[in-house]
């Protein structure tokens, strides 16, 4: 079969024409083993000419083991173009086809379109939106046409399977400063792929999508930018669509995500991992999330320290951005509204399993106490005799008033001034900075709390030396923060409570924490990882989209979630890890 232009025709008259454009000489675009693509001038215009010389029975026999139809050549994509152009699509024009042969491994094609002329990729006109945003209507406008295309692809029984950013063009032909919202014309190219069914299966539809997603995801689109394709490409009010499509698009989110992760290992997409900030080793890129807890649309990204385990934000932000993250109502800033005395059995097992011998309980529960133990209090610090002791990060002090209810003298180290006030109405003894800053003499303290502190600090190793210079000998650092090998985590990915995005900047996993203490010259004692109904039913609500009534405030819903925590505490894959250091 061969189709070309008739100028063509005369041009190579008494000589065969397939051989002629076989023979053809011009720019190489593109080169594979198979096929190459050649930019070539003929009587006065431009064409694009895609050679294909036959595949090989090893690519056809590997395709159909993965249940798939092989790609034979030029004929796809001729199919594809013509095709495009009936469901009103705009892509390339064609100007010649022609095949040859009838073994399909070694058969011979090719397919020649017409120079679209003054055009831009996409991926090339959005690539500083992140730092210079577009006008808002130009950017609606796009997003809109891009969701129309992908749509009117999947009505008409089309998938691309290789929808990225960079295979829309975009007319410039006024000039690239001039193009609006009311004069925007796209091509879609690239169809070498292309499949045509009746209907397309719903894998090709998320694939489809979540390449598009993965494409996007480094210009700086906001979560109003998703929706707005969501609704124009359901073609329904956007509640409406989530409401009946949601694993759908969680599906297509989360596979634009391991497509993303995979370009960062492949290096095909800008994001530099930098050095884990514990041990300074390369990283890969995790996942990327937003401030859940007050809803902003800003998106940030964590990466995986290949050697230890941490993940940490990348890149890791300023002073001043992270003060940005802790508004007035903060929770942990809030004021206290009354102290809860322990009652008899989780004093029975302070007193019986963790010295505190200054705890009266009745005799019946000093009995109990051994079996008790088994249960509660397994995160109980043990009690040291008029013990100094220091709170980093203590927040309104409740933490505090209830040490200092066992015994304990203990006085707190926070950074918010709205913290601070609380604690000391409260009567709390409280220096208002970082630690550093109260400049504490060596070997102040029998012991360190720094309780979900950690993973809110750029820099833990320095934290850590500063803990050991203030420890007395003997002393102890006692730390909870989020386990980044929780089980929870696994199950709910980017909507786990404790990612707690953006103040956690690193997401500890227990041999990352022990190696941070390590080099401080801290000797671990205890390890350990717990978890509670709370942050399982937190995620829920964040996996569910839930602005009602919290479910960790429904009865049942905390009995259900009590089988979570019990699962995660058999798998020893908790939510929280509780540890103990001891100064040598």
């Amino acid at each position: 079969m061969l189709v070309i232009p008739k100028d063509w025709e005369r041009r190579w008259k008494g000589k065969d024409a397939f051989e002629q454009i076989f023979a053809l000489e011009g720019a190489v675009l593109k080169r594979k083993r198979d096929h190459k693509t050649l930019r070539v001038r003929l009587e006065g215009k431009n064409y694009y000419v895609k050679l294909h010389q036959g595949v090989g029975w090893r690519e056809i026999i590997g395709n159909l083991a993965r249940f798939r139809l092989p790609v034979l050549g030029a004929e796809n994509e001729w199919r594809a173009i013509r095709r495009l152009h009936e469901v009103g699509i705009e892509t390339m024009r064609l100007a010649g086809y022609g095949k040859r042969g009838w073994n399909p491994a070694r058969r011979r094609s090719f397919v020649i379109t017409e120079e679209l002329g003054q055009t831009i990729s996409l991926e090339d006109f959005c690539r500083d939106w992140k730092t210079s945003p577009p006008p808002y209507a130009l950017k609606r406008a796009l997003i809109t046409k891009v969701a129309q295309v992908a749509r009117t692809l999947h009505e008409h029984g089309i998938n691309h399977r290789d929808l990225y950013l960079c295979h829309f063009l975009l007319d410039t032909s006024a000039g690239q400063e001039n193009v609006s919202s009311d004069s925007i014309n796209l091509y879609l190219i690239d169809l070498h792929r292309v499949q045509i069914r009746r209907k397309v299966p719903k894998r090709w539809r998320i694939k489809d999508i979540a390449s598009l997603y993965f494409s996007s995801m480094e210009i700086g689109l906001s979560r109003r930018d998703l929706l707005r394709f969501v609704r124009v490409y359901e073609e329904k009010p956007l509640r409406e669509a989530l409401k009946g499509n949601r694993i759908f698009w969680w599906r297509v989110k989360r596979r634009g995500a391991s497509l993303y992760k995979k370009g960062l290992r492949k290096q095909l997409v800008q994001g530099e991992g930098g050095s884990c900030p514990i041990c300074n080793s390369p990283g890969r890129f995790s996942f990327r999330g937003r401030d859940r807890l007050y809803g902003k649309a800003r998106i940030f990204q964590y990466m995986r320290c290949d050697h230890c385990g941490a993940i940490y934000q990348n890149p890791m932000p300023s002073a001043k951005e992270i003060s940005s993250f802790y508004p007035k109502e903060y929770p942990a800033h809030m004021e206290i509204e009354g102290q809860k005395a322990y009652g008899h059995v989780k004093r029975s097992v302070l007193r019986n399993r963790y010295g505190y011998s200054n705890l009266y309980v009745p005799p019946l529960f000093r009995l109990m106490a051994p079996f008790l133990a088994l249960f509660i209090c397994r995160d109980a610090i043990p009690y040291l005799p008029d013990g100094r002791a220091l709170d980093i990060g203590c927040g309104n002090g409740r933490f505090i008033l209830a040490m200092n209810a066992l015994g304990w003298q203990f006085e707190g180290v926070e950074i918010s001034k709205a913290a601070v006030d609380v604690c000391r109405r409260a009567g709390i003894k409280v220096f208002h900075g970082d630690l550093k800053s109260a400049a504490y003499p060596g070997e102040s303290f029998d012991l360190v709390s720094a309780r979900h502190l950690i993973e809110h600090v750029p820099e833990p190793g320095e934290l850590m030396k500063e803990i050991f210079r203030i420890l007395k000998r003997g002393g102890r650092l006692v730390v909870r923060t989020p386990n980044n090998g929780a089980l929870g985590r696994r199950f709910f990915g980017t909507y786990w409570y404790a990612n707690d995005v953006p103040r956690h900047l690193i997401l500890f996993a227990p041999r990352s924490l022990d190696l941070v203490a390590r080099q401080c010259g801290l000797r671990p004692v205890v390890c350990k990882t717990f978890t509670t109904p709370k942050i399982f039913l937190n995620s829920w609500d964040y996996f569910i989209g839930n602005r009602g009534m919290p479910s960790k405030k429904s009865k049942p819903k905390r009995a259900i979630a009590r089988l979570y925590v019990s699962l995660a505490a058999a798998a020893r894959l908790g939510d929280e890890i509780f540890a103990i250091y001891e100064k040598p």
